[in-house]
This record gives C-alpha cells, structure tokens and sequence, in this order.
C-alpha cells in the first residue's frame, strides 16, 4: 500500500526468524533479535534502535509501524513536516487515561477488562441499532429533524427555572400567566382532555407562535413517541426504531449502568469504565527514571508514525536505553509509548511541533467519538470533521471483515491503481 503511493525508497527491518509471512521486498535489514525477548518485545527493540542500525548520514527517515497502511496519495509530503530532532503525532489519548494501558495494577486491569466487555456489548448493539435505523429508512432522518426543529422552537417558559432568558419571557408575557391558569382549570375539567389540549395548543401557537406539545407536533407530521418506551411509530401503530437502543440493551444484559449527567458508563461500585484515568504511570516515570511530568493533561505522543535524522541519536539513544530498562521491570507493561513519554519530557520537548493528524490516524474500533463517514474518511466529535486521513492506524480489528473501515481498505487495495488515480482527479 505504501509503495503504490511513495517515490521514495522503503526499508523493512525485522528478524527474520520470527516471521511467519516471509517478507518479499528488494531492501531488508536483516537484525537478529535476542531470543529471550518476546515478539512484542522484539518489534520495540528494533523501532527504538534504529538510529543504530540505518545509516543516517543526511537522509531523514520516517518509521511506520506494521499496522499504519498508506492510504492516499501524496504521502512523501509527511517528510515536510519534519523538525529536528524527531517528530511524533500525538496519540488519541492523555496520559492519565493511558496510564492503565502501561503499568500493570489490579484494580485499573479489572477495570480495563469491564472496558473491553463494555466495548464488545456496545458495538454488538450497535450494528442492532443501525439495522433498525436502516429498516426505519427516511423516516429516521425524518423523525430526528422533527425532534431538534422542535426543541429549537420549543418555547423557554416551557422550561422557565433556566437562565435569565427563559425567566426573563415568564415576567415581560403577562399573558403567559392567564394562559397557564387556563391550562389548570382545564386539567381540572376533564370531561373531553383531547380537546382542551388541542385548544391550548392553538392558543399558544396564536400568541407565541411556536409549538408547546411535542406529541401534537408530531401527530400533524404522522408520527407518535412513546416517552415511556423511547420508541417511534408510524400514525398507523407501525414501529420505527428505538431511540437509546444501546443503552438499553447493555443495562439489560449487564451490570453496568449509564451516568446521564456525566456521559459515562459505571460499573456496579460506581467506577467510571467509559474513561479509566490513573496517575500511577506518572508516579512511575518520576520514581524510575527521575522525570517530573508537570502537565497531567497532556496529550503524550504515539509512536507508530514519526520522522528522524541524524539529529535525532540523542533522543532516540535515551528511548531505547529506558525502553530496554522496563521489559525487565514486573510493573511495566511491554509499550514504547510509557518510555516516550518519559523520554520527550526528559529532553524538554513536550511543546515540540507535532504532525497532522492525518499522517497517524488512529481509527479506533471502539472510540465513541470517531464516526466513520465513509470513503476513508472520519469524524470525531467536538473536534474535527471531514478528516481525510494519509496514513491510517488500524491497531486492533485488523482484518475484521464486517468494519467498513476495513472493507474500504481492503476494497482499496484490490482497486488497480489507475482506477484510484481516476478517482482522485475526479474528486
């Protein structure tokens, strides 16, 4: 994939004795791994010793791991980027989230295995979700346009303890008063409920100009809501979906319960499972390596994609020798990235410029605010739309045929590259 899109030359360097896919390409270091360490051991060993083993001299290199696929054209205009001594893209994650991920502890593993249960029980209902959204077909749109046109018109003194704004129409609308005092005494008068409502509907729509009840507002455009139910329908009885689908389902087959006010889910103890945060990596790197991370917000960098030159020895020389230190420490987890943090904060550069996103993708299977909007591209919600990515990173899932994601690729790959080129100038 990459060849198809880059003028440069590709290096692999890899062991070639723990392969099982034998590696056909024209350039290959071949670097013997001790074999004590562990595949996964052996990966990190060679990324983070590569100031070692290519020859610098004036070239600029940019490292790709084995799960990051090329995508797009123009992809050589990453090396544009580049400014001594490395560059990195950050990670898709801060560091207290991604602390669990690195140090071995009891309690945030339990957690991170309800996390991974969670995420299975949430993209099962999905697909339940999206099939019953698809068999609703333009009524889906339909019904949610309906819902935000009404909440948009939906008048403040309908909710009057809610801001100055809202308060503000309850005392300059004296009529308001004399209308609300209507809408009692006709609760008090229920001999015919159906048209009372109705009638304050179209006194309210007269004075206001804006609708008051949602269930009226909806039978005129031939749909109902049940409230209880969270459900839609036709006018005609027939069902449409259910809103909150997902939800529902994983309270149901699960202990796990959704935090509304704090847009997360919890476990039975009340532990937050949607985000698992812990200082204790940040405990470790300042115990360990003498490092204090001052910014326990930041978002730290990910080690899939960067760029270096021969600048670059001393910082790389440093992630090795500390990457090498913790495969033998019991509190560690095998990663490169808990030793790149530390060493990026040990040369003073957690302010260097990193790359685009673009150029190290993280398209993660299970991220809530990643939305997949086809043709390769992606949107992440309160942050970035319509994002077209150069190189993508598809770090798990890798060839799960039912992800669009990766059917796109794959359907890529199989596409002559005549035809891509075609596509790409017509678009």
């Amino acid at each position: 994939m990459l060849r198809r899109w880059s003028t440069l030359d590709i290096i692999v360097v890899t062991d070639t004795r723990r392969n099982i896919i034998p590696v056909q390409h024209p350039y290959i270091i071949d670097v013997p791994v001790d074999a004590a360490l562990s595949h996964h051991q052996a990966a990190i060993y060679l990324k983070t010793r590569l100031h070692r083993i290519l020859p610098l001299d004036t070239c600029i290199y940019c490292y790709l791991d084995t799960d990051v696929v090329a995508i797009r054209a123009e992809v050589d205009t990453i090396f544009d980027h580049y400014i001594a001594p490395v560059t990195f893209c950050t990670d898709h994650c801060k560091i207290k989230a991604f602390s669990p991920n690195a140090i071995y502890d009891t309690f945030y593993d339990a957690l991170l295995q309800k996390q991974e249960h969670l995420s299975a029980l949430y993209h099962r209902y999905a697909q339940e979700e999206a099939q019953q959204q698809a068999q609703a077909g333009l009524h889906f749109a339909k019904t949610q346009q309906l819902k935000a046109e009404f909440n948009r018109r939906r008048p403040l003194h309908a909710q009057p303890w809610r801001g100055p704004q809202a308060a503000s129409i309850l005392l300059s609308k004296g009529i308001f008063w004399l209308l609300y005092g209507w809408a009692w005494l006709s609760a008090w008068l229920r001999q015919q409920p159906a048209q009372h409502s109705q009638r304050l509907e179209r006194l309210h729509r007269r004075i206001f100009k804006m609708p008051l009840n949602f269930a009226l507002f909806l039978q005129e455009e031939g749909y109902y809501f049940s409230e209880m139910e969270q459900t839609w329908f036709l006018n005609t009885g027939k069902f449409l979906y259910e809103e909150n689908l997902i939800i529902k389902r994983i309270e149901n087959t699960s202990p796990f319960r959704w935090d509304e006010a704090a847009q997360c889910w919890r476990d039975e103890a009340g532990n937050n499972i949607s985000v698992i945060e812990s200082d204790k990596l940040l405990q470790l790197i300042r115990q360990k390596f003498d490092v204090d991370i001052t910014n326990p917000g930041w978002r730290h960098w990910n080690g899939g994609v960067f760029l270096f030159d021969w600048r670059s020895v001393d910082f790389m020389e440093q992630w090795h020798q500390w990457t090498m230190e913790i495969f033998a420490d019991p509190d560690w987890k095998t990663r490169d990235q808990a030793t790149l943090i530390a060493t990026t904060w040990k040369m003073g550069l957690p302010q260097h410029p990193v790359l685009p996103m673009e150029y190290n993708f993280i398209a993660d299977y299970y991220h809530p605010a990643l939305h997949y909007k086809g043709n390769l591209c992606f949107d992440i919600t309160h942050v970035q739309s319509n994002i077209s990515p150069w190189f993508l990173h598809i770090y798990h899932h890798w060839g799960d045929t039912s992800w669009p994601v990766w059917q796109d690729v794959a359907r890529l790959h199989a596409t002559p590259l005549s035809y891509v080129y075609k596509a790409f100038e017509a678009s």
